[in-house]
């Protein structure tokens, strides 16, 4: 029975691992393409915002990265919980 248990933590903990990094990349991609196209933002806000407009971009763009991660880490730690807790239950 733990070596099932270890086996359904390891798949859990590699599929929230998977999800996250998806989550991560897409993130990132999504935030480097409004990074690299708000100069087209000059109508709107003026040649001088569009600066102001880019390092805004770009730190939400940072803050989003680090809450996956962030986020990553608690699913891990709730996932090797509930295993360790699993396998003292059921061990």
């Amino acid at each position: 029975m733990s070596t099932l248990i270890l086996g359904v933590k390891l798949v859990t903990l590699l599929a929230w691992t998977a999800f996250c990094a998806v989550g991560y990349l897409v993130l990132g991609v999504f935030g480097d393409v409004l990074f690299e196209n708000s100069d087209l933002l000059v109508g709107l806000v003026g040649p001088e915002g569009v600066a102001l407009v880019s390092q805004v971009i770009d730190l939400l763009k940072r803050l989003g990265l680090a809450a996956v991660a962030v986020f990553w880490f608690l699913g891990a730690a709730a996932i090797v919980i509930a295993g360790l807790l699993a396998r003292r239950v059921f061990g």
